[in-house]
């Protein structure tokens, strides 16, 4: 009668216990690593050492969100997920990343860009991400922009997505990674530009106030990540965006404006006229 009444006395804390694990891993989850394919392979078949960073999100079948972390080292990814469930996973790499996103940016210390967070900090500012070894578990967080970008970013980025995942015995999970990037590349008669001191373009997908400064060149590449509109067609092949390049040189009295057809995967060449 003494067991059965301690039994009664602690159960309600063996229930409290539990729920406060609900938001960890299963106990009898398995591990799983990610492995990389697709276009990004084939555009970097050969690297002496993971540059990039890679954002990747896990959310259950529901759309909930289930961990997230922001990787610069492919090595390190390790996934714990509970063998009679499935997953959405969502994933987005910025080739030699660490030199290309802003670590500091309205107030926030962090990586910015693509890999902001959904959540607002406790000064209202939008949250950034820091760079891990492992996955954070929360059903609240994730990456703000991995379902469907808002701004245009200048610089390459791969895209990876599983609609629906369930955990098998080889624990490997491969990421498709494709071109979310379309190429512009201007080219300048040499003569026309020897007075110029320096060119600025503006591309009005580009976050508001954002300017890019170009030196002097006979020829420049600008590589633009895209966006598109619709949440449930989540990257299609036929990726476009619609787009205004405007041209800016000192030494000028006016700018050079194009209207663009950005294409995913695909280079659109101008010839600058000035």
């Amino acid at each position: 009668m003494k067991q059965t009444s301690l039994f009664l006395l602690f159960f309600p804390l063996l229930l409290w216990s539990c729920k406060d694990e609900e938001q960890c891993p299963a106990k009898d989850y398995v591990e799983a690593t990610f492995q990389l394919t697709g276009e990004w392979a084939e555009d970097y078949p050969q690297f002496e050492e993971f540059m990039d960073y890679i954002g990747i999100e896990v959310l259950h079948a529901d759309g909930t969100p289930y961990a997230y972390g922001l990787f610069n080292d492919i090595t390190d990814p390790k996934i714990k997920l509970c063998p009679n469930e499935q997953y959405i996973i969502r994933a987005m790499l910025v080739p030699d990343g660490r030199e290309k996103i802003p670590v500091s940016l309205n107030g926030c210390l962090g990586i910015t860009d693509i890999f902001w967070l959904n959540k607002i900090n406790s000064e209202g500012r939008r949250r950034c991400s820091e760079v891990g070894n492992n996955f954070i578990y929360d059903n609240e967080v994730h990456f703000w922009q991995l379902e469907c970008p808002l701004y245009t970013y200048p610089y390459k980025i791969y895209a990876g997505h599983i609609p629906l995942y369930t955990p098998s015995s080889e624990h490997i999970i491969t990421l498709d990674m494709k071109r979310m990037f379309s190429t512009i590349l201007l080219s300048y008669d040499e003569e026309a530009i020897a007075e110029v001191d320096a060119i600025f373009y503006y591309l009005n997908h580009f976050e508001e106030n954002e300017i890019f400064y170009i030196n002097r060149k006979e020829e420049q590449k600008i590589d633009c990540s895209l966006i598109w509109e619709t949440k449930n067609n989540w990257l299609p092949n036929n990726c476009f965006l619609n787009d205004e390049l405007r041209i800016s040189m000192t030494n000028k009295p006016y700018d050079i404006v194009y209207s663009l057809k950005l294409e995913r995967g695909k280079i659109q060449k101008i010839d600058v006229e000035l």
